[in-house]
């Protein structure tokens, strides 16, 4: 027979579905992991009531959702990183957006912290095409970023 949560077990727990929520796991994700053990059904309901709970806070939701945005970034760029680097052009460009967002989320192109066009490698790129591609690429973003 399971025992039984303490409230303060069972706050740490919500806490973690929580944290897991705002980073982007579903709901049978979390649900799975080893220190939860719920079905994706009470989970959903544990998100609900913590929904609901803070919905009659509105500023403190929208403090969230700037980190829930960060922090799924995050997580896609973990995701999309290895292949970039190991030369994968689709992942390249994938990250390179994610970077171009984070860098646009930070104000870093107005601060002028930024160069106009992100560094990549002759070498990373092995077709012609993709890099003449490249090329014409860099030649609008250059355009642009001198008007």
């Amino acid at each position: 027979m399971p025992t039984s949560k303490t409230k303060e077990q069972r706050e740490r727990r919500d806490a973690l579905i929580m944290q897991f929520f705002f980073a982007g796991w579903s709901e049978r994700e979390i649900a799975r992991h080893h220190s939860v053990g719920l079905t994706p059904g009470r989970v959903h309901q544990i998100i609900d009531e913590q929904m609901k709970g803070l919905a009659g806070r509105h500023d403190l939701l929208s403090d969230q959702a700037l980190p829930m945005y960060i922090e799924r970034l995050e997580t896609l760029l973990k995701a999309t990183w290895p292949k970039a680097v190991s030369g994968d052009l689709k992942a390249v460009e994938v990250a390179r957006r994610l970077l171009e967002q984070q860098a646009r989320l930070w104000n870093l192109e107005e601060e002028g912290k930024l160069p106009a066009i992100p560094p990549v490698s002759d070498q990373e790129l092995e077709d012609d095409e993709q890099l003449d591609q490249l090329a014409k690429y860099r030649a609008r973003r250059q355009r642009r970023s001198s008007s």
